[in-house]
């Protein structure tokens, strides 16, 4: 599992936990070039939660 299959899942305590250790891990292009914000969305609502962290300032 990475920080995009987390995202997209809504395992929120696996992003968080990689973005601690990593934060730049938020801006690097994911699969196809896909942003870590647009797996997150594709997880529907059961990644709401992590949408939610993700878009905080």
């Amino acid at each position: 599992m990475d920080i995009f299959a987390a995202a997209m899942l809504g395992h929120l305590d696996v992003v968080r936990a990689i973005l601690a250790a990593d934060p730049a891990a938020r801006q690097r292009p994911g699969p196809h070039g896909i942003p870590l914000l647009k797996h997150a969305e594709a997880g529907g609502p059961t990644a709401a939660a992590v949408v939610q962290l993700l878009t905080r300032p």
